[in-house]
């Protein structure tokens, strides 16, 4: 209900802005709403407390089969922030030592290049790229439900890996993470999923709409599931945590890590600035979308 008051405010605020056109106005009114939200934020029930960790340096650890269940990764598909994230986990692991194995989900051809070029092109940063085999049924079921059928058949079925890292879009761990909790499959292995924005936020964000079709219900349940039965769950911010904690998922600081993005290795220099100037102009470097702060972003020019 405070949430859906504030909302209202905010859309108060902006109609009285478009008819008066009063910017000082507006952004006392913009300034009183973030205050609000911000006392809200840390007085909820579903707030999620976590400190940011520190990065540890792995090379001091014994070498570990490590494995990334993705749909996308950096260069093989043309927009993914998670391709990206997960691109950077990878090398920085792969130059520390590990085996890294990436699992490539999507079916549709890469582009950039071919799938033996990329296959070459990882290998020689020791990355091993694999293709999710087919399955050799039909399985009449929608396409991320099959999809996560056919992660597990492979995991099951291939070497033991020690740490399987899943995005929470799209639910590949799925079937996985349920097998784990319901047999004795994947013992020495953990699962590690990433919070980077499941369907419940993307529809909430982009559309201010539950999940309401059937694929969608079904999606939002199995991300859900992979969340909260993963063995660890990471996270880049705190917000998201406590926005799906506030929708009802049964989060725990225990097992949960709050952790910055890995840097690509083009960004990688420890070097500082040693002067400033002063910006002539401000950009939006994104997708046009809700859910990526344009919205926050306009408004805050215009005030």
């Amino acid at each position: 209900m405070v949430v859906h008051s504030l909302r209202q405010e905010l859309a108060d605020s902006i109609r009285d802005f478009q008819l008066n056109g009063e910017p000082q106005h507006f952004d006392n009114s913009l300034r009183k709403l973030i205050s609000e939200l911000d006392s809200y934020q840390l007085s909820s029930p579903h707030k999620i407390n976590l400190e940011w960790e520190s990065i540890v340096d792995t090379t001091t650890f014994s070498a570990k089969k490590i494995c990334f269940v993705v749909s996308s990764f950096e260069g093989m598909y043309i927009n993914s922030g998670i391709g990206t994230t997960y691109y950077a986990l990878a090398h920085q692991l792969a130059n520390q030592g590990h085996s890294v194995t990436v699992v490539y989900t999507r079916d549709e051809p890469t582009v950039g290049g071919s799938w033996s070029e990329w296959t070459k092109y990882y290998q020689e940063k020791s990355i091993q790229l694999v293709a999710l085999p087919a399955s050799d049924k039909q399985i009449a079921t929608p396409k991320l439900q099959s999809t996560s059928l056919r992660v597990y058949r492979y995991l099951a079925q291939s070497a033991n890996f020690d740490v399987v890292h899943f995005g929470d879009f799209e639910a590949h761990g799925f079937y996985s993470i349920a097998a784990k909790r319901t047999s004795s499959q994947f013992r020495e292995t953990s699962f590690v999923v990433g919070l980077h924005g499941p369907t419940r936020w993307t529809l909430d964000s982009n559309t201010a709409r539950i999940p309401t079709e059937e694929t969608e219900i079904d999606l939002d349940w199995m991300e859900r599931f992979s969340v909260e039965n993963a063995d660890a769950v990471w996270t880049p911010s705190a917000y998201i945590a406590s926005w799906l904690s506030m929708k009802g998922w049964k989060l725990s600081a225990d097992n949960m890590h709050l952790l910055p993005l890995p840097a690509g290795p083009e960004f990688t220099s420890t070097s500082t600035a040693t002067s400033s100037v002063q910006a002539k102009e401000l950009v939006f470097f994104g997708r046009l979308e809700t859910r990526k702060g344009l919205a926050l972003f306009v408004m805050l020019r215009i005030s």
